[in-house]
């Protein structure tokens, strides 16, 4: 189970298909994305790389989606967002 108060700031591996997020690794534990339930936020970046000049105005900064256990059965909503150069649950 992704436990929230201690995962808030819990880097995760995302791993993407054709843009959206499709599986991801939490605590040594694989996830399966369930494709239909992906809803994207977007915003201002909240960390500008320095080789840009100006951040994107419509930028993705994060992602909620329902997951499912890589071997199977267990189902929990999950939200990811951008920091830094990493993915983190919150």
């Amino acid at each position: 189970m992704l436990q929230r108060e201690r995962a808030a700031q819990q880097e995760v591996a995302v791993w993407f298909v054709n843009g959206e997020p499709a599986r991801l690794v939490v605590d040594g534990q694989r996830w399966r994305i369930i494709a239909d339930t992906v809803q994207t936020h977007r915003g201002e970046l909240p960390y500008i790389p320095p080789m840009l000049t100006h951040a994107p105005q419509n930028a993705v900064i994060g992602y909620e989606f329902t997951a499912e256990r890589a071997n199977g059965g267990q189902q929990q909503a999950v939200t990811i967002h951008a920091e830094g150069h990493s993915w983190v649950l919150g």
